[in-house]
């Protein structure tokens, strides 16, 4: 039961991340429909739509790799990570440096890697950057930048002995981590600094 009831939480999740860019596209083809004969308003109407498409294009590409099941076993390839990654958040005001790694990712540590990253520009509400550097299955990412912020509740929440009861949709992508990491034989370890925050799988 605690499965399923922390899967639900990743679902409300995705659905409140998705409700965003969804509603933009709403919006900008309402606008376009009601302002059809005035071309500054349809010009910024396109412009709307097409960039919340492409919002949620990258969401669901990004929450696809992180959570789905697509690509089963298989190797993610490293350009195809690192363009995942960058463009995810490049849209979240966050600077990804890394070096690209010579060969595939598997795909279960790419999908840790990848949340990993979510929960570190969460902490970046207006923006920053990410240094990413990868071990052998291991992975330290360095975030910072103005008012960083990571909530003791964060923390908790990659604790995988931490019941799911206690959890919220926000936290719901850490405790997945933290159990995913546990599976492997590892653990998320945060370090916070000063203006930055450190955490190492």
């Amino acid at each position: 039961m605690s499965e399923l009831a922390l899967m639900a939480l990743v679902c409300s999740r995705l659905c409140h991340d998705l409700v965003g860019p969804v509603g933009a596209l709403n919006n900008g083809a309402e606008l376009l429909a009601d302002e059809a004969d005035d071309e500054d308003l349809v010009a910024q109407s396109v412009a709307l739509i097409a960039d919340s498409a492409a919002d949620l294009a990258e969401r669901l590409r990004f929450f696809r790799a992180a959570f789905g099941a697509g690509g089963g076993d298989q190797p993610m390839p490293a350009d195809e990570f690192v363009a995942t990654a960058r463009a995810w958040l490049a849209r979240r005001r966050v600077r990804l440096a890394m070096a690209v790694p010579a060969e595939a990712l598997p795909r279960a540590f790419a999908r840790r890697l990848l949340l990993l990253l979510l929960i570190g520009a969460e902490a970046l509400p207006r923006g920053g950057t990410a240094d990413l550097v990868l071990g052998d299955g291991s992975a330290r990412l360095t975030v910072a930048g103005e008012r960083l912020r990571f909530g003791d509740d964060l923390a908790t929440a990659l604790d995988p002995r931490t019941p799911v009861a206690g959890l919220e949709p926000r936290t719901a992508p850490a405790a997945l981590l933290g159990r995913l990491a546990a599976e492997a034989g590892r653990r998320v370890a945060v370090t916070p600094g000063d203006g930055r925050l450190v955490l190492a799988l």
